[in-house]
């Protein structure tokens, strides 16, 4: 199984950040983009100790990452870096970021879901043209199910 990962669904579009993710059995796969300046720490207010629950592994695309473990530990992954974050962590980078990443899938929609119900998206369906980068906006495929729009832009935010 393969998939182009500009042709991803897009699952949370809201405040420049931007996630397309596919199940693949019991597992995520997703296109990960933050624009410069974004902070994931008050975003996830409200989970477990106020950070991601959610394993990840990924590699870093464009740009850079910085995390914060719950133990207080820090450290910066920059494009072309591979990662594992255990859950306990938080995120947020200095300049626009692309990551492909894998993680559980469940544990992965429960934050989807958080996110979007902190910027305003709750059971908002993904619209066209919803990415700030639409000069280089693939046309959704034919086999895109309804409601699922692949993000805008092919290129990172």
């Amino acid at each position: 199984m393969k998939r182009d990962r500009t042709q991803l669904p897009t699952r949370l579009d809201a405040g420049g950040i931007c996630i397309q993710a596919q199940d693949w059995a019991d597992w995520n796969v997703a296109r990960i983009r933050f624009p410069k300046g974004a902070d994931a720490t008050p975003l996830l207010v409200g989970l477990a100790q106020d950070l991601c629950p959610c394993p990840h592994w990924g590699m870093v695309l464009e740009g850079s990452i910085h995390v914060r473990y719950a133990d207080g530990a820090e450290e910066t992954v920059r494009a072309g870096e591979i990662y594992h974050w255990p859950p306990g962590h938080t995120v947020w980078v200095d300049e626009d970021y692309e990551a492909v990443e894998f993680s559980p899938s469940r544990a992965m929609r429960e934050v989807i879901e958080h996110l979007a119900a902190k910027l305003g998206r709750v059971g908002a369906a993904p619209r066209p043209h919803e990415c700030d980068l639409q000069p280089r906006c693939p046309m959704p495929s034919a086999a895109e199910p309804e409601g699922e729009m692949p993000c805008r832009s092919s290129r990172s935010m």
